[in-house]
């Protein structure tokens, strides 16, 4: 009989064949979702790239979105290695001569008569004191500290006012030498024989400290911000300065200083600085004022602050000064480091130039002695630097009077006086006039404990000294004496052979270049991103395919929002400028959409205008009124809309009574709030928190007060296209952008196939596992049936043989 035969393995059948191509029919589904994921994560890469560009096109439009940002110099010396030169945008075009009279140098002190052979000597126990910049301190040594040991005792020390300590090994012995850290005549070294006295406020006091918002006030804090000031500032309250010099003499007459809205802690520093001036000086530190004498050892200096409200409301809490470190009360006692070994090898001295070999007029200070009555009878002196005049009679004549002065040596060390005027018996005012080579000088003082007839006699400046032949700094990095430029001396300057100065020549010029070189930059960046979006955006001709962005709304409109910053004329611009568009200065678009730029063009326009063109590029909320009496005082770049305003304003009896202001395509104005002289748009925000309600929001303009009336007119708030295509630039790239939600929604398709990839990978699993047991048990039955006919085969052959 016949065998049935099945091409398999065991059986004759290729079940693993089998079971392959019905895997391979069931893995079609998965398989396309593979490669929609491929397309996704490409599509992701492509984000992140254009991510990229359109991030390096948003610095090319910050680079540019800003005046300040692009008015830039280029500066130059003819002697760099003696003056070097850096500008800001500050600076003024134009050339220069500078002459360097001498460089500022910081000071030294060296021990002359030095005992030390070696650092390791011992200094012995006692007291070495020491000052600089009127901040003294007091080193103890003891038995056992070392030469060495007490050189790091003052560089160590945590209060170091700004002393360095090292050896100079000279001649076989160590000598101590002190230098001072910083240059110029402020910061001066003394080494003391007693303690200094030092005034500070009673720590007991109400308000020793002054606070702004509870923290330690510094010198730029306005006095009616301070804590210590409660109630509205009329502009009547003054604080008086008074005090004693350190022979305990008063110095008259008393300072007053007036407080405006704008007087700050550093006025009133300076004016007591001026009150003391060659007698102590006063520093704030911490919020605290600190008044230091200048002479060390025994002193009744002190000082006293007082506040008039003279008619205000308002209160001032001003601290009560008393002694915290008591003159003389503490004696050197070092005997191998004493005061008198000590000798100044170099001084403190400020750096001196002139500029354009400018020396202003000598200007003679006028001091005027006021009394208050007719002197009757009785004696009086006179002061200045700590010297005092032999008694005057009360009707001693000018000429009297001006002798007894030039007797002075304090007087005459800075050239004579002139006295003219009238004497005490009449009230009119006696003068005394210093001799101008003596520049601005210390106040006299009088005493008329022994006059009769006056109860006050003032002494005040009527015409303020000055002989300041040189620009004087403390430094050799001079940043304020021309306009955004900053001077680096490093030498003086070089003479001829006839001994006169070469005069060093700088020269400062805008840096046009530079905003070319910028536009340039944004120009590459913007056809960049043009380019990239075009590929994949648009149908590819040799490809026949859409670029895979073609469908994505959110970055075709990338093209279009991108140039129109670029189109018509500019936010808040007009006619009336002499650039009002980007093709005005060479920027302009091909006919594929590219930009382009014709440099000629700009370099024309900005030889031209070079502010207009600036300003075209990187107007930043700057503003323009067509009014003399209602002027742009300022506008916020976040919220104030860039366009052309109308506005109408009141003044009546010097106050504005109203301010409105609107579109100048809106019917309706709406009320400004009234702040002064100073009148703002509606700063409401919506719901958000974030977006301005009123376009003139954060806009603010200022208000002549000195006529009466209505005054109307616009206002124009500018912004430049570096600005505009900057915001635009981040509102596409930004946290939750354009490009953010595109590359968010990206990443959810892909997450989401993922899933559904996992789970298709899972179900062919369980597929392609029962494929193989159901084709097992196939071939396990064929082969049971091959074995079945087998045995029929075998009997039947038995049966019919």
């Amino acid at each position: 009989m016949g065998t049935i035969n099945f091409p398999g393995l065991a059986t004759g059948i290729d079940t693993t064949q089998i079971v392959k191509q019905l895997m391979a029919i069931n893995s079609r589904r998965s398989a396309n979702y593979k490669v929609d994921k491929l397309h996704l994560s490409q599509k992701e890469t492509a984000v992140g790239e254009l991510k990229t560009k359109v991030g390096t096109l948003e610095k090319a439009a910050d680079a540019l979105s800003d005046t300040e940002k692009l008015e830039t110099f280029k500066s130059s010396s003819s002697h760099p290695n003696r003056l070097g030169i850096a500008t800001t945008s500050a600076a003024n075009p134009g050339s220069h001569s500078i002459e360097i009279n001498q460089l500022a140098t910081a000071e030294t002190w060296i021990q002359d008569l030095s005992s030390f052979d070696f650092d390791t000597e011992l200094v012995g126990a006692g007291i070495f004191i020491y000052s600089y910049n009127y901040k003294e301190r007091t080193i103890t040594a003891t038995a056992t500290t070392t030469l060495a040991d007490f050189i790091g005792l003052i560089n160590n020390d945590e209060e170091n006012p700004g002393v360095t300590a090292s050896l100079l090994n000279q001649g076989g012995k160590q000598h101590l030498l002190l230098n001072g850290r910083d240059t110029g005549e402020d910061f001066q070294i003394s080494v003391n024989a007693k303690n200094t006295e030092v005034w500070k406020p009673d720590s007991g006091s109400s308000d020793p400290t002054f606070l702004d918002d509870g923290e330690n006030a510094s010198l730029t804090d306005k006095i009616i911000d301070l804590d210590q000031w409660t109630d509205a500032h009329t502009g009547t309250e003054t604080i008086t300065i008074s005090g004693t010099n350190n022979a305990g003499t008063t110095i008259l007459p008393s300072r007053v200083l007036s407080i405006t809205a704008d007087t700050t802690l550093g006025q009133l520093i300076k004016d007591i600085n001026y009150y003391f001036e060659g007698i102590a000086n006063a520093r704030l530190e911490n919020g605290q004022v600190v008044l230091t004498d200048y002479t060390s050892g025994t002193s009744s200096l002190s000082m006293s602050l007082t506040y008039a409200a003279n008619g205000s409301a308002a209160s001032l809490g001003l601290p009560t000064m008393v002694v915290s470190t008591e003159g003389g009360s503490t004696s050197e006692s070092l005997t191998s480091l004493t005061s008198t070994s000590f000798t100044q090898t170099q001084n403190a001295q400020n750096s001196e130039i002139k500029i354009d070999n400018f020396t202003p007029t000598a200007v003679a200070e006028v001091q005027t002695l006021t009394p208050d009555a007719v002197a009757t009878a009785g004696t009086y002196t006179l002061t200045y630097g700590g010297e005092t005049t032999s008694a005057l009679n009360y009707n001693a004549s000018t000429t009297d009077v001006q002798t007894a002065l030039n007797a002075l040596s304090t007087i005459s060390a800075i050239g004579n006086v002139t006295v003219g005027g009238n004497d005490l018996t009449s009230t009119s005012g006696m003068t005394v006039t210093f001799a101008s080579s003596a520049g601005n000088t210390s106040m006299i003082s009088i005493n008329i404990g022994s006059l009769t007839g006056p109860t006050a006699v003032t002494v005040s400046e009527t015409t303020r000294g000055n002989n300041e032949e040189w620009v004087s700094r403390n430094s050799n990095i001079i940043t304020d004496a021309l306009t955004g430029t900053t001077l680096i001396l490093q030498d003086v300057n070089d003479v001829d052979t006839s001994s006169n100065i070469i005069p060093i020549e700088i020269t400062i010029s805008r840096d046009t270049g530079g905003v070319k070189a910028k536009v340039n930059r944004l120009v590459s960046s913007y056809n960049s991103v043009l380019t990239y979006l075009k590929e994949k955006t648009e149908y590819n001709v040799e490809t026949k395919s859409l670029g895979m962005f073609s469908n994505d709304i959110a970055v075709t409109l990338i093209k279009t929002q991108m140039k129109a910053p670029f189109l018509g004329v500019l936010d808040g611009f007009s006619s009336e400028d002499p650039y009002f568009q980007v093709s005005d200065i060479g920027i302009s678009f091909d006919g594929r959409g590219a930009m382009t730029f014709d440099e000629s063009k700009f370099n024309d326009a900005i030889e031209d205008d070079y502010l207009a063109v600036i300003e075209l590029l990187g107007a930043a909320a700057k503003g323009r009124s067509n009014s003399d009496t209602v002027e742009f005082h300022s506008a916020s770049e976040l919220y104030t809309t860039p366009t052309t305003y109308n506005f109408t304003v009141t003044v009546a009896s010097g106050v504005v009574t109203v301010a409105q202001i609107k579109l100048s395509t809106e019917s309706i104005y709406r009320d400004m709030t009234i702040d002064g002289n100073l009148v703002s748009g509606n700063d409401s925000f919506d719901s958000t928190g974030f977006g301005p309600i009123h376009p003139e929001n954060g806009l603010f303009l200022q208000v002549d007060l000195s006529s009466d009336g209505t005054f109307t007119g616009n206002v124009t708030v500018k912004r430049g296209v570096g600005g505009a295509l900057e915001k635009v630039m981040d509102d596409i790239i930004e946290a939750d952008g354009r490009l953010d939600v595109t590359s968010a929604g990206i990443a959810d398709n892909i997450r989401r196939l993922e899933g559904i990839i996992e789970k298709e990978e899972k179900r062919l699993e369980k597929l392609e596992d029962r494929l193989v047991a159901r084709f097992a048990r196939l071939e396990k039955n064929l082969q049971l049936l091959q074995r079945q006919l087998a045995a029929v085969g075998a009997l039947s052959s038995a049966i019919f043989r």
